[in-house]
């Protein structure tokens, strides 16, 4: 077991940082509802730790969604109270209508209300487009 000794005022203490090595020694000396006791605490605690990161993920993905698709249907406003919306391709239009009628949805879920149905990559790419054409701008070319 790898343990560390420190010299203190009037005594010694021996220390580790390890768990498994608080744990190896409540089993060495015959404290093992101890050493359940302790494992039963580490596994709740990474379960607890795991959940938490989980909760946090989904917290920051739902905030990203969110904002894009209020930045989708703001450039959707600006192309209609310009009149340039019903003139672009029926594709867009169809994107377009799409995020309007569902602005709560994710991007792989417009794709999938598209007719036919589109990959969430295809669906984001539209999107993007009508967002720059809103912005004065014209979307980013593939490389």
């Amino acid at each position: 077991i790898s343990m560390q000794i420190v010299d203190r005022r009037r005594n010694a203490a021996v220390y580790t940082k390890r768990r498994s090595s608080v744990r190896d020694f409540l089993v060495a000396t015959g404290a093992h509802a101890a050493a359940l006791a302790l494992d039963e605490r580490a596994i709740i605690s990474a379960v607890r730790q795991d959940a938490n990161r989980r909760a946090n993920f989904d917290q920051a993905n739902a905030a990203r969604t969110s904002r894009a698709a209020a930045r989708q249907l703001e450039a959707i406003g600006t192309l209609k109270r310009r009149g340039v919306l019903e003139r672009l391709p029926p594709a867009l239009v169809e994107m377009a209508e799409l995020r309007l009628a569902h602005p709560s949805l994710t991007v792989a879920e417009l794709g999938r209300r598209a007719d036919p149905p589109l990959s969430k990559s295809a669906a984001n790419h539209r999107l993007r487009r009508l967002v720059a054409m809103a912005e004065g701008g014209t979307p980013r070319q593939r490389r």
